[in-house]
């Protein structure tokens, strides 16, 4: 991840690093319209946690990071959005913990076309 804001020269500009070292504190939270992925289905975890998102990588007590995440997309072209949040969440991250807890580091739109 990038910080658009930073210089590239600075240590804050790549703050993937971050991210992975305090894992136990970050989440990414994620939503789509428009039916866009056929994995996971649904609409993303930004509005329900328990909703599907498929997560690759965990913290040291086993909980999703966001860091690595897979996609498949529909069979059919679809457009619509999609965000991607991640919230610093120390002290609060946990397996029920939502998109509302925490500070927001990256909060995200984009528009997402599907040919």
């Amino acid at each position: 991840m990038i910080n658009g804001l930073a210089n590239p020269a600075d240590p804050a500009y790549n703050i993937t690093e971050e991210v992975e070292e305090e894992s136990d504190e970050h989440l990414f939270f994620f939503a789509w319209t428009n039916n866009t992925f056929s994995d996971p289905a649904g609409d993303g975890n930004i509005d329900n946690r328990s909703d599907a998102v498929n997560y690759n990588d965990t913290d040291a007590n086993g909980l999703p990071v966001g860091l690595s995440t897979t996609w498949t997309t529909t069979d059919v072209s679809a457009s619509g959005t999609f965000r991607v949040i991640l919230k610093h969440q120390p002290n609060l991250k946990s397996a029920t913990s939502t998109a509302t807890m925490g500070e927001s580091d990256v909060d995200l739109t984009f528009t997402l076309n599907v040919n």
